[in-house]
């Protein structure tokens, strides 16, 4: 995890990405040492104007997670924890334009990165 640590500070000084944590107030780290941050690779020619998680064990959705945008060819790293100790979230971004890109079944302990493109 320090290994896993490092790199994601790599990334952050040398590509200038945002860093963010949830803000949700229902959100908060499990405390069980697994390491439920993920970067959010906007491959795109337009913003990610929200992003929601959901716990596939419970089935919840969040709120918007972000604050702000994630620019087009940008990325952010956030935090994926609602203290339930669970790693299976789907995710949904929804662009600036109004579209949702969705993604089942990511599991966010393992989780490094999740990138969204347009083919």
């Amino acid at each position: 995890m320090k290994n896993f640590l490092l790199a994601v500070a790599s990334v952050l000084a040398l590509s200038g990405c945002e860093s963010e944590s949830l803000v949700n107030t229902q959100i908060r780290e499990s405390g069980d040492g697994s390491n439920r941050r993920a970067e959010i690779v906007n491959d795109t020619n337009m913003a990610i104007a929200r992003l929601r998680v959901q716990n596939a064990a419970t089935q919840t959705w969040s709120g918007n997670i972000l604050v702000g945008k994630i620019r087009k060819h940008s990325s952010r790293i956030v935090l994926i924890d609602d203290g339930s100790g669970e790693c299976i979230y789907n995710f949904r971004a929804t662009m600036e334009s109004g579209q949702t890109l969705a993604r089942n079944g990511l599991n966010v302990c393992r989780l490094q990165s999740w990138t969204i493109f347009r083919r």
